[in-house]
């Protein structure tokens, strides 16, 4: 019922497992929904998503990089879009994590959304580990934060729940982080 409700596009249907249908905002005070999944890349290695609008599905196409797979997703106040990634390929390499900003633009017209990379770390460099979601607020003075929690999955002799805020720029140039 909550897929009739929410207007799911079909394709996602066969979208399954731990790689499947992963992050979902909405847009426009609820009229638009976004839905990506983690790694479920097209012929030419990107990433699949839908963008619903007007009741129409189009299928999104989001460059995929450095292998990192599309963990959640926030709206922006602009309709734009805070994309969280994450990396994990082995314990020399670490963990890491990527946020990317895409542009209502850029989200209504790209053949292929590329984004602009925001912030990159790993957990050598930063408090940085499971990073699963990501959500956008307001302060009182204005200012756009965006918080990214990570999950330790009961594990937490190897992992931690961590919560970061990072303040986004009036340029949308960059970020800086605010707590850890």
């Amino acid at each position: 019922r909550l897929i009739r409700y929410l207007n799911v596009p079909s394709a996602t249907r066969a979208v399954r497992g731990n790689r499947g249908l992963e992050a979902v905002t909405t847009l426009r005070g609820g009229k638009e929904f976004v839905f990506l999944a983690e790694r479920l890349l097209d012929d030419d290695g990107n990433h699949t998503g839908w963008h619903v609008k007007d009741g129409k599905v189009r299928r999104l196409r989001i460059e995929r990089s450095d292998e990192f797979d599309i963990t959640d997703v926030a709206t922006l106040p602009d309709n734009g879009l805070i994309l969280l990634e994450r990396r994990f390929i082995g314990l020399l390499d670490g963990v890491h994590m990527r946020l990317r900003l895409i542009t209502a633009a850029e989200l209504d017209d790209a053949d292929v959304i590329r984004g602009e990379e925001l912030f990159r770390g790993n957990n050598f460099g930063y408090a940085i580990d499971n990073m699963e979601g990501v959500d956008v607020y307001r302060t009182k003075a204005g200012e756009t934060v965006i918080a990214v929690i990570s999950d330790d999955n009961f594990n937490r002799a190897i992992q931690r729940t961590l919560l970061l805020e990072f303040t986004l720029d009036g340029d949308k140039q960059a970020v800086r982080q605010t707590s850890d």
